[in-house]
């Protein structure tokens, strides 16, 4: 993040645009994580309604990057004053087949994620809250299971079916070493395209339309394949660089 040299009057201006601002109701719905959340229509209009009077404006600049299938978007506010801040560029990964839906779709993100997180616009449900319902899932799915397979006793006190305990070990223990996985991969990516793991993680869980706390054996193995098909792609990029040189 850049500011001018001097930043008493933005700042002072920032103060009466949070006094004003109003936060927009969720008008869009993530069919994947079935929760609601802000599109970019309704983040603007809400900073535009509350920047009236305050001498402060906005706007976005596309960020070129070397890695491959990536858009980056910075949002720089201005004051009349002439004092600026510069918020630090957003990037997200160009999901899907890369064509030009694919990247209107994430240029879209990146714009409202980067926009929303300079003026304080919330725009969308935290990821815990589908990771927390992604974990219910998964319990609630292990308790039908275990409906299924006991009889009509279910109030009695009975031992706990052996293979039961025995298949559901495994299923934590494989759990936990394809998250192993994916946390080694990712710190891999990350380097590779020159960010920090956790923007990376935010970046590839959200290209996927994956809770990042999901306990969805297929959608962690989905998550390595990706990781491992871009760490392919950035190995060719390196390996083609220096062959040139």
């Amino acid at each position: 993040m850049k500011f001018s040299e001097e930043r008493k009057e933005i700042f002072k201006s920032l103060n009466d645009f949070r006094t004003k601002l109003k936060q927009p109701a969720k008008n869009a719905t993530n069919p994947y994580f079935k929760n609601n959340y802000v599109n970019l229509t309704g983040v603007t209009k809400a900073i535009d309604d509350a920047l009236d009077g305050t001498g402060l404006a906005f706007f976005q600049n596309s960020v070129p990057t070397e890695a491959q299938n990536v858009v980056g978007i910075q949002t720089i506010m201005t004051h009349s004053s002439g004092q600026y801040i510069e918020f630090d560029p957003f990037f997200v990964p160009v999901g899907g087949k890369h064509d030009a839906q694919a990247y209107g779709s994430a240029k879209t993100y990146a714009s409202r994620y980067s926009l929303a997180t300079a003026f304080g616009i919330t725009d969308s449900v935290d990821d815990d809250g589908n990771a927390s319902r992604n974990d219910n899932n998964y319990s609630n799915q292990q308790h039908r299971s275990a409906q299924g397979r006991q009889s009509n006793q279910q109030n009695s006190k009975q031992p706990v079916n052996n293979q039961k305990k025995e298949n559901k070990q495994k299923t934590i223990e494989e759990i936990k070493n394809l998250n192993n996985e994916v946390k080694t991969k990712l710190s891999a990516y990350s380097k590779m395209i020159g960010f920090d793991a956790q923007t990376t993680g935010k970046m590839v869980y959200e290209t996927n339309k994956i809770a990042r706390k999901t306990t969805n054996v297929s959608e962690i193995k989905k998550i390595i394949s990706y990781l491992d098909q871009n760490i392919e792609k950035e190995l060719a990029k390196q390996k083609q660089g220096v062959g040139n040189d």
